[in-house]
């Protein structure tokens, strides 16, 4: 189908209209963050926390061409991410945003400011929780003999809270300054790393040997989570058609090749943090819920992609031959153009949004797909080196720009890869639709013509490789 300017803008326009009147509270002791209806959002000042399992992808390599060890991999990891959010409900006010992979994004909103000392006892609820993570981690180990490595980024802070409602599940997710921070300070490295926002209660925080144990109970629950998932009860499914998100579990999806799109609003978190008043906010949360509804359709409806999930601003898409046609590599990279053009557009439409800009990123290569969290609250994740990848090239990538590496350069139709250039082992564009199609112009437009034809018959233009005469309009120049 392919995206165009009119689609858009009513799309985004709709999605606008249709989130008037939000209702924009501060969250309070007597409502339910987990439970909000679409046009409800929240004011949160939590501790924020990424924890990031930071030698998983060698993991993953170390293990991908061997079923047997992969099995236990995912198993690993299913026990760990389950129990993890066991974890977190023995904690008041500690949720759960999402997985991000093997990466856990989680929040400490209890004690209230109304309480003395609010902050910091946030800070501690999470550095106790982030501590009780990693013996956790080694309580798994002891029943799989494989070993977890984790970072953790820290931040504190007032974020509004919303609810996105996609395929298979409702996802809760965060836009501010802290839902940000705490991502931006990891590093890749096993350590716990404080942003900005909560370096000043540094000296007040208890050290790892000091902050509250995981509470015994967890050793014989673990053992059980184990024993109840045996490895034969996993199921590493080779695609032989578009995936059924619905039956994904112990059964894990393996697609030998497909690309991975992150998308990412610059500027959205700077514009929202810069909002004083609840009016301009309202109208900050409409403006986001129109930009997501493009992305996501841009990827699911104009390139035939799979939405795996939205991360505040940023936007998760998976293509593959089976959902996308054979040109799904290129329809990764027009999916990305769309998305720069598509920024365009809102700014356009909405004038308030004239500092947004997009950032893309995209590899290509094989991935495992499955579903992770309890019964009745399970959401979908991608692994692998390429999804790895994507997300690191998409962080480093200039605004207004899309960065992809060679191999998914490779793997594109000519056309489009006469966009790209070289830089740093990676192939960078500043592509969007309107470049798209102006390009295709040059090229259908010929160099040279010969001109025959007679005056009763009228003019012929025939194009030639050599002699001729240049056409006036010359595209080709």
């Amino acid at each position: 189908m392919g995206w165009d300017r009119s689609t858009a803008k009513k799309r985004m326009k709709d999605a606008f209209d249709g989130m008037k009147d939000v209702d924009l509270k501060p969250l309070t002791r007597e409502m339910d963050l987990e439970n909000l209806a679409l046009k409800e959002a929240r004011i949160v000042t939590a501790a924020h926390v990424y924890l990031d399992v930071t030698n998983f992808q060698k993991l993953l390599e170390d293990r991908r061409e061997n079923t047997s060890e992969l099995k236990k991999l995912l198993r690993h990891l299913a026990v760990f991410q389950r129990q993890a959010e066991r974890v977190l409900r023995t904690h008041a006010g500690a949720v759960r945003i999402h997985f991000q992979g093997a990466r856990l994004h989680f929040i400490v909103h209890k004690p209230y400011d109304t309480e003395e000392g609010a902050e910091l006892a946030r800070l501690v609820a999470a550095v106790t929780i982030v501590e009780q993570l990693r013996q956790l981690g080694a309580l798994v180990r002891l029943q799989t003999d494989i070993r977890f490595e984790f970072e953790a980024g820290i931040a504190s802070g007032d974020a509004i809270a919303t609810m996105n409602s996609g395929r298979n599940n409702r996802q809760l997710l965060f836009v501010g300054p802290p839902a940000n921070d705490a991502a931006k300070v990891l590093t890749g490295s096993p350590g716990e790393r404080l942003a900005a926002s909560a370096e000043g209660y540094r000296d007040d925080l208890p050290a790892a040997a000091d902050r509250d144990p995981l509470p015994e109970s967890f050793e014989s629950a673990v053992k059980e989570d184990v024993d109840a998932h045996p490895i034969e009860s996993f199921e590493i499914v080779d695609v032989r058609e578009a995936i059924d998100y619905e039956r994904l579990g112990k059964r894990v999806a393996r697609l030998s090749s497909a690309a991975t799109l992150y998308g990412d609003v610059s500027g959205f978190t700077a514009y929202v943090a810069g909002l004083t008043d609840d009016a301009t906010k309202k109208i900050a949360l409409q403006h986001l819920h129109a930009l997501r509804t493009e992305m996501q359709a841009i990827v699911e409806v104009d390139y035939g992609g799979d939405f795996v999930q939205f991360q505040g601003d940023r936007v998760q898409g998976l293509f593959y031959e089976l959902r996308s046609t054979g040109r799904f590599t290129s329809k990764t990279v027009e999916a990305a153009a769309a998305l720069c053009s598509a920024i365009d557009v809102a700014k356009d439409l909405f004038p308030e949004l004239k500092t947004l800009d997009m950032a893309n990123g995209a590899d290509l290569g094989k991935v495992l797909v499955g579903r992770v969290g309890l019964k009745g609250d399970k959401e979908v994740i991608v692994v692998g080196r390429s999804v790895a990848r994507a997300d690191e090239l998409q962080r480093g990538c200039k605004d207004g720009f899309t960065a992809i590496t060679v191999g998914l350069w490779e793997a594109i139709e000519p056309a489009l890869q006469k966009h790209f250039t070289l830089e740093a082992g990676r192939r960078v564009s500043d592509i969007d639709i309107d470049r798209l199609e102006a390009k295709k112009t040059v090229d259908s437009f010929p160099a040279r013509i010969k001109v025959g034809g007679s005056l009763s018959a009228g003019a012929t233009f025939t194009p030639v490789t050599e002699g001729g005469s240049k056409p006036a309009r010359s595209y080709g120049e």
